[in-house]
């Protein structure tokens, strides 16, 4: 509630050995944003999707938090997905378009839609620029690594397990 946001932090809803979910990052851009994340949020407020976006942001994180009670991936990877492309829509509805994608992004979410099609438990969820995330299980993680490595103008591909909190390191 500080205007500052000084009162916000994260909490963890389950340790990281709780659920063995697999997080796959395919790379599409190692290049400088030409608008950062910063910059767009600030410019977010401007478009005509900005407010069903923020309208919709509780219920989304219940529906995740209450997915990863029940460690459903299915149900975290459908509100995450769609949470996702809401934000996306927010930077399409500015004047001019903020967007992130690159043509190797769309083609890696095609990527996981047609592995989602053909069974595996893989899901989208991207940040504010090119990058795709994909949370999947244990037994789809690597179909869905050779299916992103396989994308044209995918830089690099990388697979991770869940880990712990954020740490200091001096």
């Amino acid at each position: 509630e500080a205007a500052d946001g000084s009162d916000c932090f994260a909490v963890p809803l389950l340790a990281p050995d709780a659920w063995d979910v697999r997080v796959v990052v395919a790379l599409v851009s190692s290049a400088p944003k030409a608008v950062s994340s910063r910059d767009g949020m600030r410019l977010a407020a401007d478009s005509l999707f900005y407010p069903a976006w923020v309208a919709g942001a509780d219920a989304d994180l219940a529906c995740a938090r209450a997915a990863i009670a029940a460690r459903d991936l299915a149900a975290l990877g459908r509100v995450t997905e769609h949470s996702a492309f809401k934000m996306h829509a927010v930077g399409f509805g500015l004047e001019p378009p903020l967007v992130y994608w690159r043509s190797a992004t769309l083609a890696c979410i095609e990527r996981v839609w047609a592995l989602r099609r053909a069974g595996a438990a893989a899901y989208v969820t991207m940040d504010a620029g090119p990058q795709v995330k994909v949370l999947c299980d244990p037994e789809s993680a690597r179909a869905v690594e050779a299916a992103l490595a396989d994308v044209p103008g995918v830089e690099r591909v990388v697979a991770c397990k869940l880990g712990g909190g954020a740490e200091v390191v001096s």
